[in-house]
């Protein structure tokens, strides 16, 4: 499951179409990775979530958002996790 949609908004029917979009997964985690500042790059911010999945069970779905923390200016993951034994 890959997609890649960067944009932000506050548009009221993009996000209740992306919520219908996400509701049907079954979703068990909501989990929050933050980093030091400047220490890591965003790519491989990524790569350290996608260890994280691999460890945890081949079958765990995802969905995850890499942003930048607005005060603190590091770089920080949201994820929903399904499949989560």
């Amino acid at each position: 499951m890959k997609y890649k949609v960067r944009f932000r908004t506050h548009n009221e029917k993009i996000i209740q179409s992306m919520g219908n979009w996400l509701e049907p997964y079954p979703w068990h985690w909501f989990v929050t990775f933050t980093f030091a500042k400047d220490s890591i790059s965003p790519e491989t911010a990524k790569n350290i979530f996608k260890e994280f999945i691999r460890e945890l069970d081949d079958d765990v779905i995802y969905f995850m958002v890499i942003e930048w923390h607005k005060f603190k200016g590091n770089v920080h993951i949201h994820a929903l996790l399904g499949n989560v034994n």
